[in-house]
């Protein structure tokens, strides 16, 4: 199964295809950044949990949610809608880029070939953190202790699966354009 994801992407893997991706990447990244502007505005600063690395169950609601007027959980309730498909954006951007890029480095029949699904399993843990950031999001103002740590800890899951796709996606820009020469 997980070479056949593997291989799907692989055949959409190309420079036209990276560019579209990148730019609705680019698109979300503005629409997010607008969004974090009201989040910020209504919350005395504290930002959304989804950009936070280790966090407490405490800090959840001292650093975070107890700081939200109920206008900015709602700014941010809505904000998460728009991140039901921002992990999907993100994985598609570095699975092809990753494929790409490693197209000419990794055979079709290599087992490695698989890593440029590494993405899809940082979205699938991404959209994990952002069950517990809307359960916490709709339980506000009563605090659910275990679903912040199980916020914090698919959080920093995701972020050290997204990093390693990114210095994958790093190393394979230049094998893809030294390829292409």
């Amino acid at each position: 199964m997980l070479y056949q994801y593997s291989d799907f992407i692989r055949r959409f893997a190309s420079g036209k295809n990276i560019l579209i991706a990148l730019a609705v990447f680019i698109a979300f990244q503005v629409i997010l950044g607008f969004c974090s502007h009201y989040i910020k505005a209504e919350s005395q600063n504290a930002g959304v949990l989804d950009i936070g690395f280790g966090y407490s169950a405490e800090e959840v609601y001292t650093q975070y949610l107890d700081k939200f007027t109920d206008k900015g959980i709602q700014y941010y309730k809505m904000a998460e809608c728009v991140d039901l498909l921002y992990p999907l954006v993100y994985a598609v951007l570095l699975s092809l880029t990753i494929s790409w890029g490693f197209a000419g480095v990794i055979s079709a029949n290599n087992p490695l070939k698989i890593i440029n699904i590494l993405p899809l399993l940082a979205a699938d843990v991404d959209y994990l953190e952002n069950i517990g950031v809307f359960a916490l999001l709709f339980a506000h103002p009563e605090k659910w202790m275990f679903m912040a740590s199980w916020t914090s800890t698919f959080g920093v899951l995701k972020w050290i699966i997204v990093g390693i796709a990114m210095i994958l996606s790093l190393i394979a820009i230049p094998l893809g354009l030294w390829k292409k020469r």
